[in-house]
């Protein structure tokens, strides 16, 4: 699905997609992953970019907003 996507300067994730496979994609096709490495990982976090991973959670937040007074306008 990554492979698909238009090329893109950062790619932002979870930890779920922090396998070394994707991570790799993801430079192959000219971008950075910004995803954390979850916590069994040899390698650390610093190279990450924590200010644009934490634009990535308040966008989730809009959404989860979004989503809680959709459901209650239909009632």
């Amino acid at each position: 699905m990554i492979a698909n996507y238009p090329k893109s300067e950062y790619v932002i994730a979870d930890k779920g997609y922090g396998n070394q496979s994707i991570r790799v994609l993801i430079e192959q096709t000219g971008g950075k992953a910004v995803i954390p490495r979850r916590k069994g990982n040899t390698k650390k976090n610093k190279e990450m970019d924590w200010c644009l991973y934490k634009y990535r959670h308040l966008v989730e937040d809009a959404f989860a907003k979004i989503k809680h007074f959709k459901a209650i306008s239909t009632r």
